[in-house]
């Protein structure tokens, strides 16, 4: 599972998106304060932030791309994956598919 999430945040990273402006906006706390060696490390060993990170919308967009899917009545990639993703149990399962 580590592994996976690795994967995805360097994907989604490539596309321009970046973990550590996500982190202190959305959490507004340090991670290094919190016994964690980066910000990477606490959203890789915290369930809570690991899959709050996996179905924000900044995430998604960056993942799965901004291209409409053909067949979902114009939904772009990252909408129909998020809708998906936000409703499974092994979320990062789903993402491994994709990397």
């Amino acid at each position: 599972m580590e592994s996976i999430v690795k994967r995805a945040i360097e994907k989604a990273t490539e596309k321009g998106f970046s973990l550590n402006e996500w982190f202190i906006d959305y959490f507004n706390i340090d991670p290094l304060e919190n016994g964690y060696e980066s910000v990477e490390d606490m959203v890789i060993n915290h369930t809570g932030v690991r899959h709050t990170l996996l179905t924000c919308v900044e995430f998604a967009k960056a993942f799965w791309g901004e291209e409409f899917r053909g067949s979902t009545f114009g939904a772009k990639n990252w909408e129909y994956h998020l809708q998906r993703i936000i409703l499974l149990q092994e979320k990062e399962k789903y993402l491994e598919d994709f990397l």
